[in-house]
């Protein structure tokens, strides 16, 4: 049986395709009958990919900040919360607590393991050696990393909803790619510059229309979105969207 080769959505590659669109729109040799098609038929759907483009970049952007931010903190918070796990194991031999910071299997794990022992740290507030650790390194760290994670995690949140709009929005650009194409070969002809700007051809083959995008995400535009500790950081594979036929 023939393997089958998965094609992948390539949101770059569109992307430049409907700022050439645009470009030839505003080019004055480019006549009217073109650019009120544009307008009406093809730049609703071409514009809402653009912002939906420009959107996951800022989300990408937010998100690797904020995860790099949330991986320092808990590295340097990962210390203190080892001595004081060992002051309340010296209180309260009977407490259960989560293991270093570094053995939890993502940051979520992790922030249920510093609220756990800031919580019982708090519990003795008044006695001397708890008010020490909260006036200390602990109670300046743990708050912050708390903090970290939490806005990582948004952020996690925020990049996956703008990755499924762009994931939506890709399609109805797409169709209006070459639906303006089209136009612009059958106006002014195959041979024109405009119609030269929108081939893409594929190497070592002839065909004109770029590759049908279906079934996975372009690998360099899909980063996994999971908040993971530093050293248990994996990279998860980004679920693809459903085949789908474009006319």
């Amino acid at each position: 049986m023939e393997k089958q080769t998965r094609k992948r959505i390539r949101f770059d590659a569109l992307h430049r395709f409907v700022a050439r669109i645009a470009e030839i729109v505003d080019s004055p040799d480019t006549c009217d009958d073109i650019k009120c098609v544009h307008a009406e038929l093809i730049a609703p759907a071409t514009n809402a990919f653009r912002e939906s483009q420009t959107a996951m970049a800022d989300a990408k952007s937010a998100f690797i900040r904020a995860r790099r931010l949330s991986q320092q903190l808990l590295l340097e918070l990962d210390p203190v919360y080892l001595m004081t796990r060992a002051v309340v194991l010296l209180v309260d031999p009977a407490q259960e607590l989560p293991d270093t910071l570094k053995k939890q299997p993502t940051d979520t794990d992790a922030l249920s393991a510093i609220a756990m022992l800031v919580s019982i740290v708090k519990s003795h507030a008044g006695e001397a050696w708890a008010d020490g650790l909260l006036a200390g390194q602990f109670g300046t760290l743990a708050p912050k990393a708390e903090a970290a994670v939490k806005a990582a995690n948004d952020a996690s949140k925020a990049l996956e909803a703008a990755r499924n709009r762009r994931r939506a929005a890709y399609f109805p650009a797409y169709s209006g790619y070459l639906a303006f194409k089209r136009i612009v070969r059958e106006m002014l002809g195959s041979s024109s510059r405009a119609y030269r700007r929108l081939t893409l051809r594929t190497i070592g083959s002839k065909d004109d229309e770029p590759m049908e995008p279906v079934e996975t995400e372009d690998e360099d535009d899909a980063p996994d979105s999971t908040v993971q500790p530093a050293s248990k950081a994996t990279a998860a594979p980004a679920a693809g969207p459903s085949p789908v036929k474009v006319a």
